[in-house]
């Protein structure tokens, strides 16, 4: 052990004091020579950085979205994308086409997302509507409630014009619109119900 790990050992606490205290009567210069170091030694700081992030990750990760919650934070965040949206669009382009890793987990994402949102939407709509069979031709003495052959009839027919070419994300939206809005054109029936209607009335 060397003279200064020995003074630094039996005067811890006088020491640390008073690195305190000149850090914080000299920021700027503790600033700038932190940036030098960082660029002098870009690899260990990298490395050593790593560690320390993967050690404490749990902690990491809260301190992480405590800052990204920061008024100051959203707003640089929103002025930054604004001024490089188009830089940051090409480079995820060309990533996506190049990595075959990221290119699976960007598709196996937005499924899940879209399954989610589907799934919420659908699950709202069966709720407004009663969340079972409204029964017209009194095919059930209970109410019928399996939600998987439920389906959400247009009252006046014409679904298949209404649904068009619209995928089912966006045409639950519209039909969960309309019925927060107050319109009476929808109404759950089971499978046996819909299919008897649609001969009855001569749906397409």
């Amino acid at each position: 052990m060397n003279r200064n790990n020995k003074y630094y050992q039996t005067h811890k606490e006088q020491c640390l004091k008073q690195m305190k205290i000149y850090r914080e009567t000299h920021k700027e210069e503790m600033k700038e020579y932190k940036r030098k170091w960082t660029q002098e030694h870009k690899e260990q700081h990298n490395r050593s950085g790593k560690k320390y992030y993967y050690n404490h990750l749990e902690q990491e990760h809260k301190k992480r979205k405590q800052y990204r919650e920061l008024p100051k934070t959203i707003e640089y965040l929103k002025q930054w994308r604004k001024l490089h949206w188009k830089e940051q669009l090409a480079k995820r382009k060309n990533r996506y086409h190049n990595d075959k890793e990221f290119h699976n987990r960007v598709i196996n994402t937005a499924c899940k997302v879209k399954k989610k949102i589907l799934e919420s939407r659908k699950a709202e709509i069966f709720t407004l509507l009663g969340g079972q069979c409204a029964n017209p031709f009194g095919q059930h003495k209970e109410p019928y409630t399996d939600i998987r052959a439920l389906q959400i009839d247009h009252v006046n027919g014409n679904g298949k014009k209404d649904i068009g070419s619209k995928c089912r994300t966006t045409y639950y939206r519209k039909v969960l619109e309309q019925i927060k809005n107050g319109s009476k054109d929808y109404q759950l029936l089971c499978a046996n119900c819909n299919w008897i209607k649609r001969i009855t009335n001569n749906e397409k």
